[in-house]
């Protein structure tokens, strides 16, 4: 039998037409798959060596919707919940009232929705605002300065404000009133200056002092002790006056006589109370109602 010879170059013709049309059938193929959106794929070689292209959109789906729809809340033992569901986060606090926030991706802004009846919101231009219980509304923008490293807040009622990150600052009233702030990190002291005359000073060791437009000026000192919770300030003609964390407090003048009085507060009535050493007392509650006992006994009450 007479062996067939082929010559080397037709085999390898012969193979690279075969390997073409493999690539074209895989071309064909992948053009077929690809021929619909496919965000999630895998690529794959069957038994017979050929590319296969899996289509994983549908899982893909599925996973997005389930993060999509996490939902999940937190509560503390203070009394303090929070959560999030479908783009909602909400918090209440242990006073009960509850708030919503929610993102506007249209227009860059939060906006936050209280049981009280309050809301506010704030933006990514600087535009804020808030709204109270009773329905008065208050606006204002705030900016940031890079350069200069300066933050400016402007109010809608036409006062306007400004910090720096040397802590220096300034502001201007409604009535037009400017003040500056600059800070000594020598002396650890802030001092303010008035565009009407006034001048006012605070140090980090608890001294202070107070000048009004017409120059009359008054110092004093203020400390705190952690072991009792108080707050005393002594002031320049002698008297000194204290209040504490618990509600209590004092008063004595420049000649010596002392006043004390204590307060408390009953979450059941919403109400607090006053009660000095002299014998009277007073009080008032969240509804706006409030009444005084003077020394003799005699009660005056105001009732909203």
């Amino acid at each position: 039998m007479q062996a067939l010879v082929v010559p080397k170059t037709a085999i390898a013709q012969e193979s690279l037409v075969a390997e073409s049309e493999e690539s074209q059938e895989s071309e064909e193929s992948q053009e077929t798959v690809l021929g619909e959106p496919c965000l999630n794929a895998t690529f794959l070689i069957n038994e017979l060596g050929e590319s296969e292209i899996i289509c994983n959109d549908e899982l893909f789906e599925e996973e997005e919707e389930e993060e999509e729809d996490l939902c999940w809340e937190e509560s503390n033992e203070d009394g303090y919940s929070s959560g999030y569901c479908e783009g909602v986060t909400w918090n209440v606090n242990p006073e009960g009232v509850r708030s919503e926030s929610t993102f506007d991706e249209l227009t860059g802004c939060n906006f936050e929705v209280r049981s009280d009846g309050s809301s506010s919101s704030w933006c990514d231009d600087g535009s804020n605002s808030f709204t109270d219980a009773e329905g008065n509304t208050e606006n204002w923008t705030e900016t940031y300065d890079r350069e200069s490293g300066c933050s400016l807040r402007i109010d809608s009622n036409g006062s306007s404000s400004g910090y720096c990150d040397d802590r220096s600052s300034w502001s201007v009233d409604e009535s037009g009133v400017r003040s500056e702030s600059t800070f000594d990190e020598s002396t650890g002291c802030h001092l303010t200056l008035y565009s009407d005359g006034k001048s006012r000073g605070s140090c980090e060791d608890g001294s202070g002092f107070f000048t009004d437009a017409e120059g009359n000026t008054e110092n004093w000192t203020e400390t705190y002790d952690e072991q009792s919770g108080c707050s005393t300030r002594v002031d320049f003609d002698g008297s000194s006056s204290s209040w504490c964390d618990d509600g209590s407090g004092s008063f004595t003048d420049a000649e010596g006589n002392t006043e004390n009085w204590t307060f408390t507060f009953d979450e059941t009535t919403g109400c607090g109370t006053e009660i000095s050493s002299d014998g009277s007392s007073s009080g008032w509650c969240e509804d706006g109602s409030s009444w005084w006992i003077d020394q003799d006994g005699v009660m005056n009450e105001v009732i909203y």
